[in-house]
């Protein structure tokens, strides 16, 4: 079966008159054109920033974008993954074990409101952020102390390793996005309105909640030479078929876009660009057997992923590719990936069928999975739940409509197996899968190898994180914990705009301004 890994197929065209949809919403917006003189830049993503435009409150991936124009982070990274100077000039760990980290800033760092970035500002927006209890929250809970050491300084206490806290820092979280001290000292006062470092801040005039936000520049960025555009619309689509048209009539410059659409695009002149972004599966949380004893017996979990049919699955849910069937929960973007991985777990339901007999279950078993049916899941579990099937495996599906509905159900430990996603770099999310503390892991269930596996990740030199992650992600699915399903691929639509650039490394496009000026979205010629 042909799966699709690391490129877009180009396929024969579509007809675009099936796509000829009102985009009302939209006239009057010009994308960026250096021939007519157009420095609009006009964005899409799918929704409004349902919690608010405060960084700390920030949801994280493509909502990003709302955050990004008008936050600079304490460091950039680039689409190959590299780490480089921006509201911090350098930093360095003060000692061996990942757990001293320290930040020297950039000086003469403005914020939108005209005051000066300071070392006691970046602290005080540390504890701002693990003090929010918002989803994102999270990131710093290991942090026991951020404080000024001198005007310049920052030094940061964790309270275990965290080997990936720099890229933590970077814009592929809100973690780094220093707000201005004024911002925080008003509860809500950044929820509607945005005062930070970055090249542009939010025209509450010319913007209309939830149908477009518009950014215009900030007349105190400290790299005046980043401003490339005067105006910055980002727009509120969901619908796949109405951002192509939008795209095709030149109303939008840069897209989150659709598999289901992409060849249509493709065929329309808009570049296409697809990497994976994620893994999705089936998180089969019960390892002890409290609400489904048949889950306590590492030979069913087993069982279970011997009987998914991934390839199927995939191309089932993804008829024009843009997904990798996978059974590792490893991602490209990590250091020490090993592609053999994704096919540890054949499918070969004889196989499971003899691993549910070894269990003691001759006869099959049965168990309930929970899914969202906002977060989009919901049909993997349909899928798989088919697929167990030919195993004699029942998984009854429990669908969510409201997402507080689900995330109590699974951080609360009251499902047995839940259908998610997961992404990131390597150690925060070998943290987010087998940490006792954290969502994926309500059970808090321990494994003795696991831990000792997650510890050398955690203590390991920068050369030794490739192996140590590799081990670990044999591990879990030795241990089958999780079940994967596929990688789907992070797509992205662009026209008109340069340096529109989304790599394994960092499947993301939330930054307009590269600080080095070498990534920054700038009018194609």
């Amino acid at each position: 079966m042909t799966s699709f890994t690391r490129s877009v197929v180009r396929r024969p065209a579509l007809a675009l008159a099936a796509l000829a949809l009102a985009v009302g919403s939209l006239t009057g917006c010009g994308g960026a054109s250096a021939a007519g003189g157009d420095t609009t830049l006009d964005i899409q993503f799918a929704g409004p920033p349902i919690t608010g435009l405060d960084p700390a409150k920030s949801g994280g991936g493509g909502s990003m974008i709302y955050s990004t124009l008008a936050y600079d982070p304490l460091i950039f990274m680039q689409p190959d993954g590299t780490l480089v100077p921006d509201l911090a000039e350098s930093w360095r760990w003060a000692d061996d074990g990942y757990t001293a980290f320290e930040l020297t800033l950039r000086t003469g760092v403005k914020f939108s409101d005209g005051t000066e970035m300071t070392a006691e500002g970046v602290a005080q927006w540390l504890k701002y952020f693990k003090e929010g209890k918002a989803t994102q929250s999270s990131n710093l809970a290991t942090m026991t102390e951020a404080r000024a050491v001198d005007a310049t300084t920052v030094q940061i206490t964790l309270s275990e390793p965290d080997p990936d806290f720099p890229a933590l820092l970077s814009q592929q979280y809100p973690t780094g996005l220093v707000a201005a001290p004024a911002g925080m000292n008003e509860p809500g006062s950044l929820d509607a309105a945005t005062n930070g470092t970055g090249p542009y801040t939010l025209d509450p005039a010319e913007t209309v909640t939830g149908d477009h936000y518009t950014y215009v520049p900030n007349p105190h960025y400290w790299n005046p030479n980043g401003i490339v555009y005067d105006k910055v619309v980002v727009h509120v689509i969901s619908d796949p078929n109405t951002i192509v048209s939008a795209m095709s009539a030149g109303q939008l410059d840069i897209a989150l876009g659709s598999p289901s659409t992409a060849t249509t695009a493709e065929s329309a002149g808009i570049e296409v660009q697809s990497v994976p972004g994620r893994v999705v599966g089936l998180y089969l949380l019960d390892r002890e057997g409290t609400l489904a004893p048949e889950l306590g017996d590492v030979k069913v979990r087993q069982a279970i992923n011997y009987a998914i049919d991934r390839e199927s699955i995939s191309a089932a849910l993804n008829p024009d590719g843009f997904a990798d069937p996978t059974s590792q929960m490893g991602l490209p973007q990590q250091v020490g990936f090993d592609p053999a991985l994704d096919t540890i777990y054949p499918y070969d339901p004889q196989k499971a069928r003899q691993l549910l007999a070894e269990a003691g279950h001759p006869d099959g078993i049965s168990f309930e999975v929970t899914c969202a049916s906002v977060l989009n899941l919901c049909p993997y579990a349909q899928a798989v739940a088919t697929s167990l099937a030919s195993a004699g495996i029942t998984m009854t599906i429990n669908e969510e409509s409201e997402v507080s509905s689900f995330n109590q159900k699974f951080a609360g430990g009251e499902a047995p197996a839940v259908m998610f996603q997961s992404a990131g770099p390597a150690f925060r999310m070998a943290r987010g899968l087998t940490r006792p503390d954290v969502l994926a892991n309500p059970f808090d269930t321990q494994d003795p190898e696991i831990e000792a596996a997650y510890q050398q990740l955690a203590t390991t030199g920068e050369d030794a994180a490739g192996p140590a992650w590799q081990a670990l992600v044999r591990l879990l699915a030795d241990r089958g914990w999780f079940a994967p399903v596929e990688r789907p691929h992070t797509v992205v639509f662009s026209k008109g705009v340069d340096n529109v650039t989304v790599t394994e490394r960092f499947p993301g496009y939330y930054a307009a301004i590269d600080p080095t000026g070498t990534h920054t979205w700038r009018p194609a010629p």
